[in-house]
């Protein structure tokens, strides 16, 4: 590569920057102002038009800027208190918002890529706004999600992704959502990000995206000690010690996947829907399987938290979320919380905890 190309590499890097930055900020000013020769975004804006100096001369404006950021990818600041501009070119003027608006709050995209389903959150600010539920499907490609959520939302309205992904294929196809679709910043939860969580775990890198993100929200909703029971494909128990760390869990197999193995082996069972049973003894092979599949793993939940609380010495209490988790929680002796996005409300957590950090 020749230092030509370097430097052209060096030069894309630090426009793709300042167009994240530009993104980043564009709320939070009241005037977008465009000249010949620059762009700016401040709040307070004074233009004056002055008289050409000669016959014949152009007429120049002089606009003063007050609390500014300037597009400027040679600058190690670009917001500064106050600026003069004088130019004889056009001027183009864009008010964002009237006087004594608040900024509009930065909208997040959350998403929870599991194996078996896709959650997608839209959080206007600490608000939780529209959500939407697809199959995971590992051979998708960017171009394929970009399109998808193009139907779900206005992706030019998105100012953040944070993403939660247990499927590592997945991970650049949704780099190339943020970049190309949505031209907005993405935060991918993994080694490196800011939590807000101690992780005491003998292999913290082999924990899955999702757990740490329901310890974060369970910690901060609940306080600690918490345990979460999030029914997915595998039923993760997640487990927020007394002093507030992440300590490890529980893995067993999930309802769906344990039900499609038995229905697999068994060959005169059919597959029944998973709905509560009228009674616990079936008097029919569907009744008989879907109160074993409710009531079962009700059971696992009451005996596996049991265990845990027993070896935290706390009467920690547990919150439960995931697809399913309204079919048993019910039924359930333990299960105090019911919070079905509760990786959702992580993911805008963590978020939230990355950006103060800058």
């Amino acid at each position: 590569m020749s230092h030509l190309d370097d430097l052209d590499e060096y030069e894309a890097e630090l426009e793709l920057a300042l167009k994240k930055e530009y993104q980043a900020v564009f709320s939070l000013f009241r005037f977008c102002v465009l000249t010949q020769d620059a762009t700016y975004l401040c709040n307070r804006l004074d233009v004056q038009q002055a008289a050409p100096t000669a016959a014949g001369g152009l007429p120049f404006f002089q606009l003063e800027l007050e609390d500014v950021w300037v597009w400027d990818k040679n600058r190690p600041l670009r917001i500064i208190p106050r600026a003069k501009v004088f130019t004889s070119g056009d001027v183009t003027i864009e008010e964002l918002r009237g006087e004594g608006d608040e900024p509009r709050a930065a909208m997040l995209l959350a998403v929870d890529v599991g194996n078996t389903q896709t959650v997608f959150g839209l959080y206007d600010g600490p608000e939780r706004g529209e959500r939407w539920r697809i199959a995971t499907e590992a051979h998708r490609t960017g171009d394929e999600l970009g399109a998808l959520l193009g139907d779900f939302l206005d992706l030019g309205a998105i100012d953040g992704i944070c993403l939660s992904c247990t499927v590592p294929r997945l991970v650049p196809e949704y780099e190339h959502v943020a970049e190309r679709w949505a031209k907005a910043e993405l935060l991918v939860v993994g080694p490196g990000v800011r939590t807000g969580i101690p992780i005491e775990h003998d292999a913290p890198r082999d924990v899955g995206p999702d757990r740490i993100v329901n310890a974060v929200a369970a910690k901060e909703l609940f306080g600690a000690p918490a345990i979460v029971a999030d029914f997915g494909t595998s039923t993760n128990f997640d487990v927020v010690s007394p002093s507030g760390a992440y300590v490890g869990g529980v893995l067993a197999p999930g309802i769906e996947v344990s039900m499609d193995a038995l229905f697999a082996r068994a060959a005169r069972l059919v597959k029944v829907d998973y709905v509560e049973p009228p009674q616990v003894i079936g008097k029919t092979t569907a009744g008989a399987l879907q109160s074993g599949l409710v009531y079962g793993f009700a059971g696992q939940v009451d005996g596996i938290v049991a265990a845990i609380r027993g070896e935290l010495g706390a009467e920690a209490p547990v919150i439960g979320t995931g697809g399913l988790v309204d079919l048993i929680a019910p039924h359930s002796r333990t299960i105090g919380h019911v919070e079905p996005f509760l990786t959702l409300a992580g993911l805008r957590i963590v978020w939230d905890r990355n950006q103060e950090s800058r």
